[in-house]
């Protein structure tokens, strides 16, 4: 099951969106091998998305830096 939280096709998202994506969270684990630049686990338990994999450049209302 995929979860989406936001619309990044649309430029009208708050402006910390550039900047609070999942890669730069604290709660971020990157995957190995060939996924290591753009998918990763998060680990936040007040996540919706803990314990899921996603693509680095997405983000939640969660995201801690």
């Amino acid at each position: 099951v995929l979860r989406v939280n936001r619309d990044s096709s649309s430029e009208d998202g708050p402006d910390e969106w550039v900047w609070n994506q999942c890669q730069s969270c604290r709660y971020w684990i990157p995957l190995s091998g060939e996924f290591f630049a753009d998918w990763g686990a998060c680990s936040n338990s007040n996540s919706i998305f803990d314990g899921n994999v996603r693509f680095s450049h997405d983000g939640c209302e969660s995201y801690e830096q």
